[in-house]
């Protein structure tokens, strides 16, 4: 289940667009997409991971937040091992299972952030198996794929903070967005080159997402707020 502000709990399934859900504790942030969105009654392997206070289903690559600062695959999360849950303390993992289940869904918030059933997510997956950190050209770049998803989605994330939903997502016939079919297509095709194609084609690109992401995210921020207030007054204005 998933906190939707002035709504309650929600089900995953009938979570909209335009929803406010809880990211962090007391934090709520707007869903501006489904990178994955199968709601015809197909069904799917997830791993089920259960907690001293929850029990969660997540695809096998989908991203958890570990209490230890790390992030990782649901599959390689195990017995023992403390997530982080919505009031910022972990969740001791009791059991790890496959399970099948209807239905699969993937909502992206502009933090990559999600509590479902009070465990904190993250709203992407792995690239790679066997790492926590991506791996170009055979060189580990420290980066988590958590933060790799933020560069590639960032564009779509200022669009919708600065336009809004246009009121219509498409998907393929599996169910991805076809904004995230860009950046996954990408990724997963650089990844299956030689070494030497991995780097010319990922590194470039990471760091101009990374520029990007950080120089033109704080402009946004800094910017936005002050360009709603001036409006503001101006309405104020003419209608006096």
């Amino acid at each position: 289940m998933i906190k939707v502000k002035d709504q309650g709990e929600v089900a995953m399934q009938n979570l909209r667009i335009g929803d406010e859900v809880l990211v962090t504790k007391n934090r709520y942030e707007r869903v501006y997409s489904f990178g994955h969105k199968v709601d015809n009654g197909a069904t799917f392997d997830f791993i089920q991971i259960e907690t001293d206070t929850a029990k969660l289903e997540l695809s096998e690559r989908h991203l958890l937040f570990m209490a230890n600062g790390v992030t990782k695959a649901a599959y390689q999360v195990r017995v023992g091992e403390e997530l982080v849950t919505d009031s910022g303390h972990g969740g001791v993992v009791l059991q790890v299972k496959r399970v099948t289940k209807r239905g699969l869904f993937a909502p992206f918030t502009p933090s990559g952030r999600i509590i479902v059933n009070g465990i904190q997510c993250s709203t992407f997956i792995a690239f790679q198996k066997d790492t926590y950190t991506m791996l170009v050209g055979g060189f580990d770049t420290g980066l988590s794929f958590h933060y790799v998803s933020l560069l590639f989605n960032f564009p779509y994330t200022i669009y919708f903070h600065l336009f809004g939903w246009m009121g219509h997502e498409v998907y393929t016939e599996e169910g991805i967005s076809m904004w995230s079919l860009l950046g996954k297509t990408f990724v997963e095709w650089a990844l299956r080159q030689p070494n030497y194609i991995q780097s010319a084609a990922l590194l470039p690109a990471l760091a101009f997402a990374a520029l990007l992401y950080n120089c033109l995210g704080l402009l946004v921020l800094l910017l936005v707020p002050l360009v709603m207030k001036r409006l503001a007054a101006r309405y104020r204005t003419r209608k006096t």
